[in-house]
This record gives C-alpha cells, sequence and structure tokens, in this order.
C-alpha cells in the first residue's frame, strides 16, 4: 500500500504497477496515484478515502467482473509495452545517429565499424 498522504509517489510509478501489469492482477489504489500509471475504474478497483469499501467491492466482485478487469488491464499492459518498446526504439535510434568520439581521437557515428578510419 502506498499511503495516499504521501507526495513521494504522486508523479512516480511504483513497483506496485509494473507487478500489476506482469501478472494482470488488479490494484486496489488510491485515486490519487491512478493517472501516472493509466489506472481506470475498468482495470482497478479505486478509493478516494474509504480504503475498506474498496477491498470489499474487490473481494466481493463476480468472476465476470474480474475477468473484465482483467482483460482491461492485459490491454493497457499491451499498450504500456508498445509505448515502452517505441520509446526505447526511438532513443537508440537517435543515438546511433550522433557521431560520438572514440579512442585515438577518431569520430565515428555510433553503432557503425571505425575500423581502419583514419
Amino acid at each position: 500500500m502506498i499511503d495516499p498522504a504521501s507526495v513521494e509517489y504522486t508523479n512516480k510509478a511504483s513497483g506496485s504497477y509494473q507487478l500489476s501489469y506482469g501478472f494482470v492482477k488488479p490494484l486496489v489504489i488510491h485515486r490519487k496515484f491512478c493517472t501516472v500509471g493509466r489506472f481506470t475504474e475498468a482495470n482497478s478497483v479505486i478509493y478516494d478515502d474509504a480504503l475498506c469499501p474498496a477491498v470489499e467491492k474487490a473481494v466481493n466482485m463476480s468472476r465476470r467482473e474480474y475477468e473484465v478487469m482483467t482483460r482491461n488491464l492485459s490491454v493497457l499492459g499491451r499498450e504500456i509495452y508498445e509505448t515502452s518498446l517505441n520509446n526505447l526504439k526511438y532513443a537508440l535510434d537517435a543515438e546511433l545517429k550522433i557521431d560520438k568520439p572514440v579512442r585515438g581521437g577518431v569520430v565515428a557515428s555510433v553503432g557503425r565499424a571505425v575500423h581502419g578510419a583514419k
């Protein structure tokens, strides 16, 4: 549980988020922390001030409600994975286009062979 009174996690991802996406397990999460992880009522049990009713809702939800929630969470996890993968590819492509100094003062583009460069 992250304390809703904490200001430390209002704009940061928690390891709980990654566990939720990876194991496709909906969170019981305070509304304050939903934005960063893109959690909604469709993929998580969200509460404002009263934690107990949220836990009760999670424990008593029907199998169908749980299946829908996990399916929505799975979709979100795949979207985040694809976005992260595309961001990584973009960053690597940008890095490969930047000329970098290498040993001996020779400048070459990263990722290109520099053997025999003068």
